[in-house]
């Protein structure tokens, strides 16, 4: 559960710098 949270998180932060 934990490393699923993580990789979402790292999947936002992508985001948010292709933004």
């Amino acid at each position: 559960q934990f490393k699923r949270m993580c990789e979402k998180s790292m999947i936002k932060k992508r985001y948010m710098h292709l933004d």
